[in-house]
């Protein structure tokens, strides 16, 4: 699998939006009725700028390698030693459960009592980003609900999540030349 990391470009402008599809109707009374799907998909849209010839080259090979919607890659956007990067949590290196997240579950708990509401992170063996949407204590409530079962004391990765994402299109173009971007905008895949 293909990965875009910002140890290798200059990734600049990520824009982050949540898909949450909802069942809605609406009478003519104007009473509605709402149902939620649990389901959740993250959006992103980011720019790649390169500096030289061979930077440009190198990026037109990996855009032909992941071949528009053909293939899913892997969005690293760094530590938290980095730039300021929203998906990971400072102080979050070693961050355990202390009893199993069965499948289904949207609450865990955890060892460390400091993850702040809003952090991003991964269960082990599972590409898909879940966010902490509420906490007490060592009690972190999350969204959307656990795609597996995760074993107590497993390690639970705030420090450095990473998108594992599928472009939108099968188009792309670059203007050839010196500090020159292209935005690509990526569904999130599981």
């Amino acid at each position: 699998m293909q990965t875009i990391s910002v140890n290798d470009w200059m990734i600049s402008d990520v824009e982050i939006s949540h898909e949450t599809p909802v069942f809605y109707s609406e009478s003519i009374n104007m009473k509605g009725n709402a149902m939620g799907t649990g389901l959740h998909r993250i959006l992103c849209k980011f720019t790649i700028t390169t500096e030289t010839a061979a930077e440009t080259k190198k990026l037109n090979a990996l855009l032909l390698n992941i071949r528009g919607q053909l293939s899913p890659f892997e969005l690293d956007l760094g530590s938290v030693d980095g730039w300021f990067n929203v998906l990971t949590t400072p102080n979050a290196t070693n961050v355990l459960n202390t009893a199993q997240v069965l499948q289904g579950a949207t609450s865990m708990t955890l060892n460390n009592t400091t993850i702040p509401v809003g952090s991003y992170f991964q269960f082990p063996n599972d590409t898909k980003l879940y966010m902490v949407t509420a906490s007490s204590g060592s009690q972190y409530n999350f969204f959307p609900a656990a795609r597996f079962a995760t074993a107590a004391t497993s390690r639970i990765n705030f420090s450095n999540p990473r998108l594992r994402l599928r472009l939108d299109s099968n188009v792309f173009s670059m203007k050839m030349g010196r500090a020159e971007s292209i935005t690509l905008s990526a569904k999130e895949v599981l």
